[in-house]
């Protein structure tokens, strides 16, 4: 994987995964997928035939995969401040009220079948207020801060560890199941309006029908999915939305696809967003869009097909509602035994299989916390002036009340094929637009309703796979056929409550395998009079997205920069008395800047390799003493002298997998420069090692 010289870095890798792929019983349908080898004719994404998208409901990464080892979880030494002397962990309620994430234990309580939580766009954005992210509690309620462990969701974490996780992944817009569903279906929410949007609600299309009347079912089911009643029971009914699709795209180029679902039990329609275009509501018996998207295929049908050979070039499953993972309608292991289901019928026929890739994610959030602020456009002020910059065209990602689409929250993606195995973590930045333009890369068919925007800062997910060999690995899986009996025993224990008392959760300690990046982040800093200046850049093959935090200001705006590969971009900011920033960029790509304008020392940075170049600038007369520390334990802390005019220092991190957190600073802390990332060399690496305290 990373070569010879790295076998430090390989033995990380081993020694962190040997006791967690031994535990628990050998699920059948897992197993048969990791055994059959992928069909390598090309060596290329043309050996993918088969496509199929499982979409499930309402979890963030977080609430699910937080604890575990190898992903930007619990664990990351970066959170973000919020408002308040706070970090983000720490959300308060409107009391004043402090709840750190909570375990929500299925051993001891309900957890397993958790209630649902608002997830509206007033309520997402309440929680985001503009990327602050400190709005949670009191946009979505106590039980916002509640997460998984790995024995309460025990499949879902072995699947993850048998294939390849995404924790960059975000649904594409804040709010609710059919505007993020839109986004995997049509490439968009139709921002300009020219066929019934913009979409931020549950709604399907252009005005409400008052008439209906709204019955004690309606009413119960709106109350209990925080859905408004009067669209929950106007959705699938009245006016629809009318631009196009990506299906009807497939259709026109002969691409075979189909959607597999009971249109009496798909969740009131929201798991299938046909329903909410007018096109397929015209279609009648015989024509395409009625017969692949609006009638019944169950997975009794998914399996005839495999088996005989038919199984579509594309394909999306709608689950019912007890099948996807919904809170309150569902839990983790129905839609975990779901999910054996489907596996089992693609695993049936194993040239079939050898020749399918499964994408398996969630459409949303619900009302659950994630504690990453997304990659956004630039926010806009009070004044109308934008927060930050962006060299790509951001006109199309702004709602008409200012507030940008998206992207949204982390949610879960797992990418489940012949040439995803060995428990891969993709860090890459991924919405579900990313799903098409997969879709794109295989098929050749465009999707026009996808933004400049989501195309340069978001991947296609060919960095998931490995088209060039197999990785045959062995994991044990649990089963999942007892899952009625578990939900209904779930559901005589007491409801979970945060604790009166909170501690932060703890991380599986440890690295995973980790794909190589298309980023290359450039900072360049300079005082200029009473100001810092600082000039993004990206020298990789893909746009990164930095969020500047001012401390001195924190209740004001971040600021976002999206800067397109060749391109740069500046901003400014007083520094004077005194400058404090946090800079995030791609994978956990990190800068914190601390001094104020009257101080001679400058930093500059460049990745060489399996090296990282510390230029340091000294604009005074005398030499500046400095101390460097390597907080991933790669060397030794040692204290330097900047001359006047500066000085060049290399820094090694080829036994860190190419990563490193280095501090600089003076014995007066009037100068204090972190730096945190992972050079990308074009080689697959590892994830992100521990560091040592600050």
């Amino acid at each position: 994987m990373l070569g010879k010289s790295r076998r430090d870095v390989l033995n990380m890798v081993a020694g962190s995964t040997g006791a967690m792929a031994a535990a628990s019983a050998l699920h059948p349908s897992i197993a048969r997928a990791l055994a059959i080898p992928a069909d390598r004719r090309t060596g290329t994404i043309r050996d993918v035939e088969h496509v199929v998208i499982l979409m499930q409901e309402n979890r963030s990464f977080d609430h699910y995969y937080g604890t575990m080892r190898g992903v930007q979880g619990f664990g990351d030494p970066h959170p973000v401040p919020v408002p308040g002397g706070r970090i983000v962990w720490q959300q308060s309620d409107n009391t004043g009220r402090t709840i750190l994430p909570f375990h929500l234990d299925t051993a001891t309580t309900a957890a397993l079948k958790v209630e649902d939580l608002p997830h509206s766009w007033q309520d997402a954005n309440g929680a985001s207020r503009q990327g602050r992210w400190d709005g949670w509690i009191p946009s979505k309620g106590p039980l916002t801060m509640g997460h998984y462990q790995r024995q309460d969701i025990a499949f879902q974490f072995a699947l993850a560890e048998a294939f390849t996780l995404c924790d960059a992944y975000h649904c594409s817009v804040h709010g609710q199941t059919n505007p993020n569903r839109l986004f995997i279906w049509a490439g968009g929410n139709d921002p300009r309006g020219h066929g019934g949007g913009p979409v931020v609600e549950n709604s399907s299309g252009v005005a409400l029908d008052q008439t209906l009347v709204l019955t004690p079912d309606i009413l119960a089911k709106a109350k209990q999915y925080h859905i408004d009643p009067a669209t929950f029971a106007n959705y699938g009914k009245g006016p629809r939305y009318r631009y196009t699709t990506y299906p009807e795209r497939l259709e026109a180029a002969g691409v075979t696809w189909r959607v597999y679902q009971d249109p009496h039990d798909n969740f009131d329609g929201l798991t299938n967003p046909a329903v909410a275009f007018q096109a397929y509501n015209d279609a009648r018996q015989g024509e395409p869009l009625h017969d692949k998207a609006m009638s019944k295929w169950t997975l009794d049908d998914l399996r005839a097909d495999v088996l005989a050979g038919r199984l579509p070039q594309v394909s999306w499953i709608a689950p019912s509602q007890s099948n996807s993972e919904h809170p309150a309608g569902s839990s983790p292991i129905e839609g975990a035994d779901f999910t054996a289901q489907v596996l089992d019928a693609l695993t049936a026929n194993s040239e079939v299989w050898s020749r399918t890739v499964l994408f398996l994610t969630f459409d949303e959030n619900d009302g659950f916390f994630d504690h990453v602020p997304p990659p956004s456009p630039p926010g806009v002020n009070p004044d109308g002036s934008r927060a930050g910059a962006s060299t790509v065209d951001t006109a199309d990602d702004i709602h008409t009340d200012k507030l940008a689409y998206g992207l949204s929250v982390r949610v879960p993606m797992t990418v489940v094929s012949p040439w995803s195995t060995g428990g891969w973590v993709n860090s890459q930045v991924f919405d579900h637009t990313s799903v098409i333009r997969f879709l794109e890369a295989r098929f050749n068919v465009m999707e026009p309703n996808i933004t400049a925007w989501r195309r340069a800062v978001c991947g296609d997910l060919t960095s998931a796979f490995d088209f060039s060999k197999h990785q045959n690995r062995r994991v044990r899986l649990p089963g999942t056929k007892d899952a009625a009996a578990r939900v209904a025993a779930a559901l005589k224990l007491p409801a979970p409550a945060p604790p009166l008392v909170g501690t932060l959760p703890q991380q599986e300690p440890g690295v995973r395998p980790s794909r190589a990046l298309p980023y290359a982040p450039l900072l360049r800093e300079a005082i200029e009079g009473d100001a810092l200046s600082l000039r993004f850049g990206a020298a990789g093959r893909q746009a990164s997205v930095y969020q500047v935090l001012d401390l001195v200001q924190l209740d004001g705006l971040p600021r976002h920069f999206t800067v397109g590969p060749g391109l740069s971009l500046e901003g400014r900011w007083t520094a004077r008395p005194g400058y404090h920033l946090q800079v995030r960029g791609p994978n956990q790509w990190y800068r914190e800047l601390r001094g104020h304008a009257d101080h001679a020392l400058s930093l500059h940075l460049e990745d060489r390799d399996d090296k990282l170049v510390l230029a340091l600038g000294n604009r005074g007369a005398g030499a500046i003493p400095l101390r460097l520390r390597d907080l991933m334990g790669a060397t030794p802390a040692e204290m330097l002298a900047v001359p006047p005019g500066g000085l060049t220092r290399a820094v090694s991190v080829a036994k860190t997998g190419n990563w490193y957190d280095l501090v600089l600073e003076t014995p007066d802390s009037g100068f204090f420069r972190r730096m945190s990332g992972r050079i990308e060399t074009g080689r697959d690496s590892i994830s992100r090692p521990a560091s040592q305290p600050l």
